[in-house]
């Protein structure tokens, strides 16, 4: 369910957590409901990890604080004459290239961006329990200005690396995914990052990091 994970690092990074909240195995045990410690120390151990129903409590208790990876921008410009929106991510600049969005859609601007990104997580192999984790630490969807300076620099630099895209969109696709298969292959090194990477990986580091319950949940 949770893909490729760094299991010891995970289990060390979530007994800094518990030792750092002033919990103990017993507070969290009664607060979760569970009927004995043994998952606990489980999870300490690196044996399993917490379900998304727990991580979800945990993240709260914990206060594990929140993060760009849940905040999209969008940008609605002309490529190759068509109208082209880019939904591009404020954490690790990972975009999605949507066409030809229909009228009714503006009337449901935020419920159509939620529905590209959960089929967009889905094409790229996140599970259900996943992509509802993801939803449910989000919080409601609400429109807001772009998020600062570094995110716009984000955008027009997918929008111009867009120019370049050499092959013809999709004729009767709404999602060009040669189109997003390519700008996210431009290696970057966003804030928060200690190194360079494609979008798409960072991306997926990003999850990683929701998933284990370690940072910006």
């Amino acid at each position: 369910m949770y893909g490729n994970i760094d299991m010891e690092r995970t289990a060390i990074l979530l007994k800094e957590l518990f030792d750092g909240s002033g919990y103990t195995v017993k507070d969290i045990q009664k607060i979760l409901h569970l009927s004995c410690p043994q998952p606990i120390y489980r999870w300490f151990r690196g044996s399993i990890l917490p379900s998304v129903d727990h991580l979800y409590v945990l993240s709260r208790l914990l206060k594990v604080r929140a993060s760009l990876v849940f905040r999209w921008d969008t940008h609605l410009t002309k490529i190759k004459r068509r109208n082209v929106v880019f939904i591009v991510n404020a954490s690790n600049r990972y975009t999605i290239a949507m066409t030809d969005i229909e009228p009714r859609n503006w009337n449901y601007y935020t419920m159509y961006i939620s529905r590209v990104i959960h089929g967009v997580m889905q094409e790229m192999g996140y599970s259900e329990d996943q992509i509802g984790l993801y939803f449910k630490m989000s919080g409601d969807t609400t429109v807001t200005k772009t998020h600062g300076r570094k995110s716009v620099g984000g955008i027009n630099r997918m929008v111009m690396n867009a120019q370049y895209f050499g092959e013809k969109l999709e004729k009767e696709a709404k999602y060009q995914w040669e189109l997003s298969e390519y700008l996210n292959r431009d290696i970057c090194q966003p804030e928060g990052f200690d190194a360079y990477g494609y979008p798409s990986e960072l991306f997926k580091l990003d999850m990683e990091r929701l998933v284990c319950c370690i940072v910006d949940i």
